[in-house]
């Protein structure tokens, strides 16, 4: 949306599965999806097209956080939160642990953390 013309100015082309969670990348021209297919994906804000595709979830993303500079996506579902490498499009660390759904995420940059919830 532009928030200016109170107007929607792109789209994604998902038919097929459900967002459940979206951030902003931080370099003002990509956002961020997770979805209900265990994928996280990057894309254009402007064209609405795809241009990175992150796979290594096996449950739905639930939650999304990016670093202050948009070096790295964090992605959460049921136990597990991945860091990724947006340059290489890699799994930097997986941590496992909490048992429940992971709701949502911060990055503490200060104290080089991420913060999670769960039920």
């Amino acid at each position: 949306w532009d928030l200016e013309l109170r107007q929607c100015v792109a789209t994604t082309q998902e038919r097929d599965r459900w967002i459940t969670s979206v951030t902003g990348l931080g370099d003002g021209r990509h956002v961020v999806t997770g979805s209900n297919d265990a994928t996280v994906k990057v894309w254009d804000a402007f064209s609405g097209q795809c241009v990175t595709t992150l796979m290594g979830h096996v449950l739905p993303v639930n939650a999304l956080a990016t670093t202050k500079r948009g070096s790295c996506i964090v992605s959460a579902g049921r136990g597990q939160v991945n860091i990724w490498d947006v340059e290489s499009g890699q799994c930097i660390v997986t941590l496992k642990g909490k048992a429940g759904l992971v709701r949502s995420l911060a990055v503490v940059p200060e104290q080089s953390r991420v913060v999670s919830t769960s039920r």
